[in-house]
């Protein structure tokens, strides 16, 4: 993510909204560094070997660096079909938000959704790269009339998902839960 491959809304070669199901897998079955890979009706995941760059650090054998990329049908993908969602799950304590800002800039927006025993899920969104980074954090007040998190450069960046820019699929995409509070970025600060 520090060092990307291409710029995003690409990741590793893929690109949301353009590459397809058969391009995808073609370039998974080229890659030295792909341990393995898993395809399902609607999904393509892939693992990277430990210890290897894999486009974005280093993943170790215990925390495995982990992509799926998601497609845009709910069918048995043919060849065509075209990814519209790279996953991006990187090993626990390898990645925080400091990391993205200093590469990428600071996000337009800062979306909160429901989550439960007293975590939120925050993402933050570039929709001009087509880019969200998903933070799971602490709700500070975890009282019924709000939430409270605080966003700090040491945050953990739990999830980065690349989308065609506008972040259309996004948006519509029925798994993630719609946003009960949105805000623009103000820095690292308390939220709201």
């Amino acid at each position: 993510m520090t060092r990307p491959l291409c710029k995003p809304p690409c990741w590793d070669g893929i690109v949301p909204g353009a590459t397809t199901f058969a391009q995808t897998l073609n370039m998974l079955e080229r890659n030295s560094y792909v341990m393995s890979k898993i395809s399902s009706a609607r999904e393509i995941e892939w693992y990277f070997k430990p210890n290897v760059r894999a486009g974005q650090g280093v993943a170790s054998t215990i925390d495995m660096f982990h992509v799926s990329g998601t497609l845009d049908k709910y069918i048995t993908p043919d060849p065509n079909s075209i990814i519209q969602e790279v996953a991006i799950y990187p090993p626990q304590g390898k990645l925080y938000l400091d990391d993205i800002i200093k590469v990428y800039g600071p996000p337009e927006k800062v979306l909160f959704h429901e989550w439960s025993g007293g975590i939120v899920r925050v993402d933050l969104l570039y929709p001009d790269l087509g880019m969200v980074m998903a933070l799971i954090i602490d709700d500070r007040d975890n009282s019924p009339n709000g939430i409270k998190v605080v966003v700090t450069s040491e945050t953990e960046v739990w999830q980065v998902l690349f989308y065609a820019t506008g972040l259309d699929f996004y948006f519509s995409e029925t798994g993630i839960q719609q946003p009960v509070a949105e805000f623009n970025w103000k820095g690292y600060s308390a939220y709201p």
